[in-house]
Order: structure tokens, then sequence, then C-alpha cells
């Protein structure tokens, strides 16, 4: 493998051990089961620490992913395939940094509707009447009903009623991607991060990430099969910094009260250190495509 290829590996591996750090700072968070707390205050608290978590494992596990991905290919000229999974990673952050910026009964719908939802999809179209589906559907309802009712949220009591529609007509549902990164608090909560990227900036992120990245994994008028560019490692690893940069921005903020701004500086320097070195093999990359 190029030695160019091989120090942005490196660089993304230290992204791992931060998200790792933040994942287990959640898990001390999770400690006390929600049935024990004591207060509805701390039940909430659990109950949004736990979609913290897992936001981050699901963002991280898919960033190891790719990052073994690269670190073991043989061929880097066919990773097209792995674009859906950039997406991925475009959906957590964008879900996540949504989330966080709701108030405590948005946040509480969110994840109890969203959760409802996923159990109802699963009984009405996998596993067709499952028993023990409806009744973790009971049993949540049953578990959260008073802070529910204290929020005057409701959702159907029967996993029969509901749909996505239930989630839409409730106000919980999330809104489109598009939306979210249209929001004021999306600069407000990128702008040590975008300032790094020249070419880079909160009103083009959707277009020139998501939306494109979308359309290419849906290329159904084109050969699939193969690479269009030859390029799509070299996106994807430039995405990776981008978006990890942008997910520790937003969790220091939001989540840690910026308990690790010094290992966001480290990665940084492991970027600036490393992607000369990219551009530099995606130079030669091009020319060979020529």
């Amino acid at each position: 493998m190029d030695t160019k290829i091989t120090e942005q590996i490196t660089a993304l591996k230290s992204a791992l051990e931060i998200g790792q750090k933040e994942i287990t700072e959640i898990e001390g968070r999770l400690k006390t089961k929600f049935e024990n707390l004591p207060s509805e205050a701390e039940q909430k608290e659990l109950l949004k620490n736990e979609v913290i978590y897992f936001y981050l494992k699901n963002f991280w596990e898919h960033y190891e992913f790719l990052t073994k991905k690269i670190e073991i290919e043989d061929d880097l000229k066919n990773f097209q395939f792995y674009i859906p999974t950039v997406r991925t990673l475009f959906e957590n952050y964008g879900e996540l940094l949504y989330f966080l910026n709701q108030n405590e009964k948005g946040q509480l719908g969110l994840y109890i509707g969203n959760y409802l939802l996923h159990l109802s999809d699963h009984y009405h179209f996998i596993a067709v009447g499952n028993s023990e589906i409806k009744n973790e559907y009971d049993r949540i309802l049953t578990l959260v009903g008073s802070i529910l009712s204290t929020e005057s949220i409701t959702f159907p009591t029967d996993i029969n009623s509901f749909s996505n529609n239930s989630l839409k007509k409730s106000g919980f549902a999330f809104p489109s991607f598009e939306q979210i990164f249209k929001e004021s608090y999306f600069s407000s909560l990128s702008s040590e991060t975008f300032p790094l990227w020249q070419k880079d900036e909160p009103s083009n992120f959707y277009d020139k990430y998501y939306r494109s990245h979308s359309n290419y994994s849906h290329r159904s008028f084109t050969n699939q099969t193969t690479s269009a560019t030859k390029n799509e490692v070299f996106w994807i690893i430039q995405f990776m910094y981008l978006i990890g940069q942008l997910m520790f921005e937003l969790c220091d903020k939001k989540v840690f009260d910026n308990k690790f701004q010094s290992d966001r500086k480290q990665f940084t320097s492991n970027i600036a250190q490393a992607y000369p070195k990219l551009l530099e093999a995606w130079d030669e990359q091009r020319k060979q495509s020529v």
C-alpha cells in the first residue's frame, strides 16, 4: 500500500481512540437502571444519555469499519461500494445534531417515538406478529408512561395502531437532513471545524456531501459495479476527517462541556500532518486517470 495512504490510516485511528473515550464517558452515565432512579428528571437524563450512547456507538463502529477497509483492501480503486457507509456517518451525525438541539420534551418524544416505530416496523414487516416485539412495545410504554404523561406526550397503546404516519402526527419525526443543516445551530456547532476546510462551509455541506454521495450511490442509469473516477477512497478519507471533526465538536460542546478539547486539537494536528500526503496521492491518481 502507498505510504501516503498508510499515514491517513494512522490519523483515522487516532479519531477512533477519541471516539472510544467519549463512549466510555457516556457508559459511566448509564450504570443505574431507569426504574431505580428516584426522580423523573434523572430518568429523562438517563434516556438522553442512552440516545447519545446509541449514536456514538453506531457512528464510531461505521467509522472503524471504513478505517479497516482502507487498511486491508488490496484495490483502493473499488471503493465506490463503501459510499453508502459514508452516508450513514452523515445521517448519524445529522440526527444527533437535531436531537441535541431540541428541548427536553422534544428529546423524549424523539427517542420513545422512534424506538416504538422501530418495534412497529419489525412487528409488521420483518417478524410479523411476533409476540416478543409486541411485549417490548407494551413494556416501554409502561416503563416511561409517567414521564410521557408529565410532558403530555401520547403514542398509540396498541402496536397495531402505530405507524410512520402516527409518528409524524405526534410531531416527533425527524425532519429532512436538508432542513436540519439549514438550522442556525449547525453553524454555531461547527464554527471551529469549517474554518479548517477552505472549500467547505455549513451552507454547502448538505449538497456537497449528502446529496452528491446519495446520487452517486444510486447511479441507476450507469454501471455501479465499476468506479467512475478511481478517486472514491480519497473522497471517503477526506469526508471521514471532516465528519469526525464535526462529531467531536458537536459532542464536546453539547455533551461533554469541552472535556475533550485537547483531544480534538490533537486530531486536527494529525490531519494537518497526513492530509498533504493524501492530496499528493490523489493528484497522482488523477494523472493516471487522464
